[in-house]
């Protein structure tokens, strides 16, 4: 058995016991002879260096090139020390190429074996030990612990390492140059005093919120604002752990200064607290809608525009709502949104109520950021009412550009009615001034010009009728009438126009369920509306018949005027546009038929006014049935069965010697004046104007009756009345005008006149004027 005395002799001559034991070890032998300069290495060492045993020249230098530069010097010095007996061992640790021109450590351990008979030494030897292993790992150690002491001391967050004792911290023990800085402190007031905050602060105190976690979890993590100064504060995260170490309890504390973090999630929430009340206060809609048409957010002005909450809608989707109209179109504006990143579509969306709503939206892609999901924002505007609006101005736009046509059309078919009786009439006027003219044609002349002027004087009763309407002028006075009676005078009515346009093969039928039943309605009224419908019916039937008739309403207490022809009948589209004034269905009736398309609108208007509704049923080439349906009224007036006039044409019991002074402006007037009451048999005095006339007075004997024109120059008819009636209050006076509105005759009486006469008028009427003044 090896004895570990015997080494030193082994290490010049090894024994295979001690090759293999030392080799097993990881020790492998050397040794060098002065005298000779020859150096001997283990098999194990020369198989580490790459050396071959047969080339190997046994040299130092040999040895040096495969020593690193920079331990070379160092491994010489530590060889001379030990030669020169300066030290007793040869130790020393450095780097040696290996096979694999790796540098590998090893530790070199020798001594001198054995001395010459001078005593110098002779023999050095040794062990060699690969150390590679063992120094990496603790080079790696000593740069880790660089590392963090550079981090440590270098990092902008405030270390501090606590000792704790009794769940207190009692002193510190490193701290970095930012944890002084932030307590206002230096290295050696810190190892003597815990920083304030760490001692009875609420939060990082010893009985606080930090070192309560980390006896419960061995790890905290607290928030924490803390005073700076000057009225400033700081926001600080603290973040430590607890951990025991060569018998220490020791706290890590981090402090992390978030005060800028903290600002900016504060003005983050107040910026995303103005932009959600920015959002929730405009009156656009405004939405925002994943690319799959779910909700994400939407303001009240959305939820309002379409009538349901977020969780009504979130049910549905945004493209059940657009109308089936607009679906397409909103897809393809889709595409260009997806393609472009912006884009703008106007369509409808259902209410919640069931109406359709205009949008014009502005819509814009918003890209996912990472790990987020593409979204799209909507600016919407409820452009209903807008819609409705110019929709409204387009179509009284074209009502307008439509009324100035008619009104065109009007007036020249209106210029064309006028000047046509008044050409008849200018014309058989000249003509009778001839004195050979036979007693027969001035007959018919005469007859030619009172037809043509009661055409014009119809005409211009349409005209005024309109003008009373449209003014509110026009008043119904309501009486009793029979059925019979009406339609008895429609027929005789009718006979009389087919007679005068020269339709006699036209047959005139007249219908009367119950001819002793009464209606009270304005007698005068309802016969112009019946007229007007009867000369229509004649007017446009070629040939057949006319049938006039009453009967019993739809309706309790209503009853049914019709008026029935075999002409040429009225499309349905145009059963509205009849009753519009100044219309016909085609311009080209005014002059085949006549007429200035006012008498339907009025018929139309008189027929509200009492209360009633006017209807017409008809087929093209069929004829037509105009009706009109009236409420049955009761009343206990009871107006003469002759709806054509409001005064007893009559003189009788009236004397014929009276007096009577005509006073008017204009000599054509006074000139009919003289003629017609000469023929009435009256004694006639004329005046020019109440001047004239009041001298007159003082000449002459007094007149029974003043005719007085109301509007005269110098001196006005009112004016003339307050002057006679003062100094000749017994004379009569009625005042005659052109003025017909509704409380023209009330405004007069009350002036003073004793009864009105408005022009133009018919013998008749001044007749019955006259008796009604001075019945005997």
């Amino acid at each position: 058995m090896l004895n570990f005395g015997d080494i030193p002799k082994e290490l010049l001559t090894p024994s295979p016991e001690f090759l293999t034991a030392s080799e097993s070890l990881g020790l492998h032998w050397w040794h060098w002879e002065q005298d000779n300069g020859k150096l001997t290495l283990g098999p194990g060492l020369l198989e580490i260096l790459g050396l071959d045993p047969a080339t190997f020249d046994h040299s130092l230098e040999s040895i040096y090139k495969n020593i690193h530069p920079d331990d070379v010097k160092s491994n010489q010095e530590r060889l001379k020390k030990t030669l020169y007996g300066e030290e007793k061992l040869y130790e020393v640790e450095y780097r040696v190429k290996d096979k694999n021109g790796e540098w590998q450590w090893f530790y070199n351990r020798g001594m001198i074996l054995q001395h010459n008979s001078e005593g110098r030494p002779q023999v050095f030897g040794g062990i060699t030990i690969d150390i590679s292993g063992q120094f990496k790992h603790l080079m790696a150690m000593v740069e880790e612990k660089e590392k963090l002491e550079f981090i440590f001391r270098n990092t902008h967050e405030a270390i501090l390492l606590f000792e704790m004792k009794d769940g207190y911290a009692s002193k510190v023990l490193e701290a970095n140059k930012a944890a002084m800085e932030l307590f206002k402190q230096s290295d050696t007031d810190l190892e003597k005093q815990i920083p304030k905050c760490f001692i009875d602060d609420e939060v990082l105190g010893a009985k606080g919120k930090l070192f309560s976690q980390l006896e419960e979890k061995g790890f905290a993590k607290v928030e924490k604002k803390m005073e700076k100064g000057d009225g400033k504060y700081m926001w600080l995260e603290v973040t430590a752990h607890s951990f025991t170490q060569t018998g220490l309890n020791l706290v890590m504390a981090i402090a992390s200064d978030k005060t800028s973090t903290k600002r900016t999630e504060e003005a983050l929430r107040e910026s995303e607290r103005l932009y959600r009340t920015l959002v929730e206060a405009a009156d656009d809609c405004i939405g925002l809608f994943s690319v799959d048409h779910e909700i994400v957010l939407m303001n009240s002005a959305l939820h309002e525009a379409i009538g349901y909450t977020k969780e009504e809608y979130e049910a549905l989707n945004l493209m059940e709502l657009i109308h089936p109209d607009d679906v397409m179109h909103v897809g393809i504006m889709e595409g260009v949104l997806q393609r472009e990143g912006a884009m703008s579509v106007d369509f409808r969306a259902k209410h919640k109520e069931g109406h359709y709503v205009h949008l014009s939206s502005k819509n814009v892609l918003l890209p996912a950021e990472k790990g987020e999901d593409t979204l799209i924002l909507s600016i919407m505007r409820d452009d209903t009412e807008r819609k409705q609006t110019i929709k409204e101005l387009q179509e009284a736009k074209d009502r307008a550009e439509e009324s100035d046509q008619l009104k065109s059309a009007f007036l020249a078919n209106m210029s064309h009615e006028i000047r046509t009786p008044m050409n008849s009439i200018i014309g058989f006027s000249n003509l009778l001034v001839n004195p050979t003219l036979e007693v027969e044609s001035r007959e018919l002349y005469v007859n030619r010009i009172i037809r043509n002027s009661e055409l014009l004087l119809a005409l211009i009763t349409d005209i005024i009728d309109l003008a009373k309407i449209e003014s509110g002028q026009l008043s119904i006075i309501y009486g009793k009438l029979l059925f019979g009676d009406l339609i008895g005078d429609m027929e005789q009515y009718a006979k009389d126009e087919v007679k005068r346009l020269g339709k006699e093969h036209i047959l005139i039928r007249t219908v009367v369920g119950r001819p002793d039943c009464t209606l009270e309605t304005d007698v005068i009224r309802i016969a112009q509306v019946m007229k007007n419908l009867i000369n229509n019916a004649i007017k446009f039937t070629k040939s057949g018949s006319v049938e006039i008739g009453c009967k019993e309403g739809t309706g309790e207490d209503t009853l049914i005027f019709y008026v029935k022809d075999t002409g040429i009948g009225i499309a349905p589209e145009h059963f509205d546009l009849i009753f519009d004034q100044f219309r016909q269905i085609d311009g080209s009736n005014t002059r085949k038929f006549g007429g200035t398309g006012l008498g339907l609108a009025i018929c139309k208007n008189l027929i509200r006014l009492m209360g009633g509704r006017i209807w017409v049923e008809s087929k093209v080439g069929e004829g037509a049935v105009f009706q009109i349906e009236l409420p049955v009224k009761s009343s206990n007036v009871v107006l003469s069965r002759d709806p054509g006039q409001r005064f007893q044409a009559t003189s009788n019991g009236v004397t014929k010697d009276l007096s009577i002074m005509v006073v008017d402006d204009e000599e054509d007037s006074l000139e009919l004046y003289r003629a017609l009451l000469s023929t009435l048999g009256y004694s006639v005095n004329t005046a020019m104007n109440g001047f004239d006339a009041l001298k007159i007075l003082e000449r002459k004997s007094m007149p029974d009756l003043v005719l007085m024109d109301v509007s005269m120059p110098v001196l006005s008819g009112t004016d003339t009345l307050r002057i006679m009636k003062e100094r000749y209050p017994e004379i009569k006076v009625v005042a005659q005008s052109a003025h017909a509105l509704v409380g023209d005759r009330d405004r007069f009486l009350n002036d003073g006149y004793d009864e009105y006469l408005p022009k133009p008028f018919s013998e008749e009427q001044l007749s019955g004027i006259i008796a009604k003044l001075f019945k005997d």
